[in-house]
């Protein structure tokens, strides 16, 4: 996904809904593998997504990864927005993460989260 802006909130929606299947398995490999996990299956499956720079294991128990979907800006000033899993549920949670700068002036984090389903979300990195 590349454009000026992040993609909406509703095209990562979309994006998850209709690859849910992959995340799924990648998160699997990631549980399951000593490394950020899954080899050539993994990119596969990344490819297949259209993920910008694959997936990151964050930790794994409890088990918290990022799918990378946009960077944004300057090293200054920058942002982020990223497919999340996380067996525990991120804070703050937002209902809407397309406004950027209205994010940032609300939420005074380097984060924030938007629930898609279950333990899957939306990241905003700030």
């Amino acid at each position: 996904m590349t454009a000026c802006a992040h993609p909406s909130d509703d095209e990562c929606i979309a994006l998850f809904m209709r690859h849910e299947r992959e995340f799924e398995r990648l998160r699997e490999m990631a549980a399951a593998a000593p490394g950020n996990g899954g080899g050539s299956t993994a990119a596969e499956l990344i490819d297949k997504i259209g993920l910008r720079d694959g997936m990151v294991r964050l930790s794994r128990e409890p088990l918290r990864i990022e799918f990378e979907l946009s960077v944004r800006g300057l090293a200054t000033s920058s942002s982020s927005k990223l497919i999340y899993y996380s067996e525990t549920e991120p804070a703050p949670l937002v209902p809407k993460l397309d406004d950027v700068g209205a994010v940032r002036r609300t939420c005074h984090c380097d984060a924030a989260f938007r629930m898609i389903d279950g333990n899957w979300y939306i990241k905003l990195g700030l």
